[in-house]
């Protein structure tokens, strides 16, 4: 059997630094930021029927039960059927937007078991589920009127015993902090500087106009003040969510995931090879079940990546994948650090891995709207170097890397400060997404570049 190889590091840089996943860090499915929620959250005992854990007949509990169930159908029509009808924000823009985050969270979902219930009131309910690569908390609020609409929903996902502690009621001192904390964090760091004193004269002035003084909830104000900020800076990478700095200094630990991130790799007919990944992991695990899932298609005469279900995450994995379809080294991206004023490079290898496919065998990479962040580089960098045919919806627009940065010591404010430059454009797809070269829906994608490969493949004899 071939050794594995792991590729060698390029660009010294952290995984929460460059690119957080998207559903790894957060993902918030707004309703509306004005939204007020009276009911407050009330911690109750989860609801046992023998020895299962069940959702409260309330209608947050209602909501919740629906969304699971329109999840984990799979159904297009019916994803945007829910996104219109269920949620306060139900303009055309948003629909579909949440219509493909919504399908992007079936393999997340699909065997989803409710672990417990961690607060709960009429309209508002937090439950801690275990999902397909760990856990995840999931907070829903709803109207307090008939039809009880989803005014905001956020799943964030991480160890269950870290809800408890981001769930306390927010005091008059912890909001100021918030705020004070977040807006110095913006002016140092934030990519662009300009953008940066903007966002931070927006929080100090509502802080001073009162403006967060009723809301104890900590994920209530920090979907609000994502929108906000969001309104302002127009980039989908900045947000906050509810969170606890280490005790003692420990890192926290990131689940390994499903397969580090590689759920599919699979020789297609046609001898087309296919590998769908829905994130791109730093460590030597991932980069060993990458090299294996590379070397299964070794012998394929064309190759499928599926990023239809990937938010992102670390350009090492992008430098292991794509150095297989190179065979000089290839300067892939460049990025810009606000922070340090330096621009770095990122490359592929020459050293690993030992083999390559052949320069001319056909490539197509598969994308949604959700394709977010490092998924989005991968395309693009493959797309401007005319490597790979790009095949779906254009993608969701992240070319800022991220950083962590503890806030108030009770949120995690996520601060883009680099973006990304490519070689060739000069530019990135930071707003505007990457638009595919063969355009159809996300659900087409597949076959289409199937056909598209079994074509290339007769051409070339």
């Amino acid at each position: 059997m071939r050794p594995i190889h792991r590729p060698r590091v390029l660009a010294s840089v952290s995984f929460i630094a460059m690119f957080g996943t998207l559903l790894g860090a957060v993902l918030a499915i707004s309703g509306q930021a004005s939204a007020r929620l009276l009911a407050p959250s009330v911690s109750v005992a989860a609801e046992l029927q023998g020895n299962e854990v069940t959702i409260p007949e309330t209608p947050a509990g209602k909501r919740l039960a629906e969304f699971l169930k329109v999840v984990k159908a799979g159904d297009e029509d019916a994803r945007q059927a829910f996104s219109k009808a269920g949620f306060v924000k139900d303009d055309e823009e948003s629909v579909k937007t949440r219509t493909g985050q919504l399908g992007a969270m079936k393999s997340m979902v699909a065997d989803a078991k409710l672990v417990r219930v961690a607060s709960s009131a009429a309209h508002r309910l937090t439950v801690v589920m275990a999902v397909a690569d760990g856990e995840a908390t999931i907070t829903l609020a709803v109207e307090e009127d008939e039809p009880h609409r989803i005014a905001s929903l956020s799943i964030a996902r991480g160890p269950a015993g870290e809800t408890a502690e981001t769930l306390e009621p927010l005091t008059a001192k912890d909001i100021e902090a918030i705020i004070e904390e977040s807006a110095q964090q913006l002016e140092e760091k934030y990519v662009f500087p300009e953008v940066g004193d903007k966002m931070a004269a927006h929080l100090r002035g509502g802080l001073k106009d009162g403006k967060y003084s009723e809301i104890s909830e900590p994920d209530v104000l920090a979907q609000q003040l994502t929108e906000e900020l969001r309104e302002i800076c127009h980039d989908r990478h900045l947000g906050m969510r509810p969170a606890a700095p280490p005790q003692n200094g420990a890192p926290r630990m990131r689940p390994r995931g499903l397969n580090h991130g590689f759920v599919k790799t699979e020789m297609l007919p046609g001898n087309i090879g296919y590998i769908k990944f829905n994130a791109f992991q730093p460590t030597e695990e991932a980069l060993r079940v990458a090299a294996a899932a590379m070397e299964f298609v070794r012998d394929a005469d064309a190759l499928i990546f599926d990023v239809r279900e990937n938010g992102g995450g670390s350009p090492r994995m992008i430098v292991c994948l794509t150095s297989y379809l190179f065979e000089k080294r290839t300067h892939l991206n460049s990025f810009y650090d606000r922070i340090t004023g330096e621009t770095t490079e990122t490359w592929t290898t020459e050293e690993t891995p030992d083999w390559r496919f052949p320069a001319d065998m056909p490539v197509y990479v598969l994308t949604s709207n959700y394709t977010f962040s490092a998924a989005e580089e991968f395309t693009y960098n493959l797309q401007c170097l005319k490597r790979a045919t790009i095949v779906g919806e254009t993608t969701g627009g992240g070319a800022h890397p991220v950083r962590g940065e503890f806030v108030g010591g009770r949120m995690m404010l996520r601060v883009p400060y680099a973006r990304a430059i490519n070689p060739v454009t000069n530019t990135n797809w930071e707003g505007v997404g990457i638009t595919p070269d063969v355009e159809c829906s996300a659900a087409d994608a597949l076959e289409t570049a199937v056909e598209h490969a079994k074509a290339a493949i007769d051409d070339a004899g």
